[in-house]
Formats: structure tokens, C-alpha cells, sequence
């Protein structure tokens, strides 16, 4: 793979005062075959060489999402409470998307008990008995 053009990064950082990780993702394109497209990311580990990875699919939104995917799991797999700037430890920003593979049903199923439970939750910090989760504010 050829070096990306970087089309958006974050700084994640180590609370545990390990080194910073920066996020990379770059440009969909098209590869030689029909309907095969590439997305690529990096992670980052301030000192190191960048490790290339990218998220696959049958246009640019998929490779786009599945890179996503890719960034998120490969956060996961540090083990590191890696954080985003001003959020809770361990929260980057990068949250489990919701999988079309088991069909729309499953989809739409997944989708509803996503927006019941923000609805209750936003209700709940409206009336006082939830608060939002913060960060340390960054020195």
C-alpha cells in the first residue's frame, strides 16, 4: 500500500501516562477488481512507525465503515485506556457500529433499543438523575 493521503486524525492520549496515539484515516479508492474498494487507517504510537491497516467493501461508504470498525477494534486490543480529548478514560470516540449482516430486521431491532435507551437517558439528565460524563480538563 502506497503512503495514504490523511483526510482526518485525532490525538488519543494514555491517562496512565503511556505515549500519545494519533488515529489516521485516509481517502476510499477503488482497487483493480470489480466492486472492491479500500479504506485506509493507521494507529499511530508516538515513537513508532506507523502500522497500515484499511477496511474493505463493495463501495467507498463500506470501506469507510469497516475502516471505522478497524480503528475501533484495533483501540480495543491495546488495552490501554486510550482518551479522547476532555472525555471519561478509556471513552476515544470511536463507538461499535451497528452490523447490517444479519439483515434489516436485526438492524431495525438494534437501532430501537439504541433510541429507547438515549431517549430514557436524556430524560433521565433532564431530570437531574443522570449527569454527563466528563473528562479532567486537559492542563
Amino acid at each position: 500500500m502506497a503512503e495514504p493521503t490523511w483526510i482526518a486524525t485525532r490525538m488519543l492520549c494514555d491517562p496512565q501516562g503511556g505515549p500519545d496515539v494519533e488515529v489516521r484515516i485516509g481517502i476510499p479508492a477503488v482497487l483493480e477488481q470489480p466492486d472492491c474498494w479500500e479504506c485506509p487507517f493507521a494507529l499511530v504510537e508516538a515513537g513508532k512507525e506507523p502500522v497500515l491497516d484499511a477496511g474493505h467493501g463493495t463501495d467507498a461508504f463500506q470501506a469507510l465503515i469497516q475502516a471505522l470498525e478497524g480503528i475501533r477494534v484495533g483501540l480495543v486490543n491495546t488495552g490501554r485506556p486510550l482518551t479522547w480529548i476532555y472525555m471519561e478514560p478509556g471513552f476515544t470516540g470511536f463507538t461499535r457500529l451497528i452490523p447490517f449482516i444479519f439483515g434489516l430486521e436485526s438492524v431495525r431491532e438494534m437501532e430501537s433499543f439504541v433510541e429507547k435507551t438515549i431517549d430514557r437517558q436524556a430524560r433521565e439528565i433532564m431530570e437531574g438523575k443522570r449527569q454527563i460524563p466528563q473528562g479532567p480538563p486537559i492542563s
